[in-house]
């Protein structure tokens, strides 16, 4: 019961109205860069600053061990977002990569039809001109 009591304390210090999001300068955190300082809040670090030190030592250790938990769990969540970012951003290039490959394939496919349309008229133009050639000769040699 006493631990429980204690730790009940000590949520309450920290929870109590107007001290919800304030964490002491003499305690570091990943979040006390965000806060600005100004005069109520001041006044809110003597008072939390008093329950503080009221804590006996066991309380205090358990306070600094989820601090440092929250800490520790924090820059863990920092390294996972920065790679979710980096998985983001090659899945978008992937797609940007893929799209622009089934552009090309596209392309491909026309220049291959265009290709294959010009091969086609090619053999047809010698056709008409072997033809026309043809015709030519036994026209002249009827005439000879």
């Amino acid at each position: 019961r006493g631990k429980s009591q204690k730790l009940s304390l000590a949520k309450d210090s920290i929870q109590s109205k107007n001290h919800t999001n304030f964490i002491p300068n003499n305690h570091s955190t990943v979040f006390s860069s965000k806060l600005k300082e100004t005069p109520v809040t001041s006044k809110s670090n003597d008072i939390l600053d008093n329950r503080l030190n009221q804590l006996d030592d066991s309380t205090k250790e358990l306070l600094s061990y989820y601090r440092h938990k929250v800490e520790t769990l924090t820059e863990d969540h920092e390294t996972v977002q920065r790679r979710l970012d980096k998985i983001y951003d090659a899945i978008g290039n992937q797609e940007s990569l893929s799209l622009e490959l089934n552009q090309r394939d596209a392309e491909i496919s026309e220049l291959q039809r265009a290709l294959s349309d010009m091969q086609v008229n090619c053999v047809q133009y010698n056709v008409e001109r072997k033809i026309i050639n043809h015709i030519k000769s036994v026209y002249l040699l009827t005439f000879i």
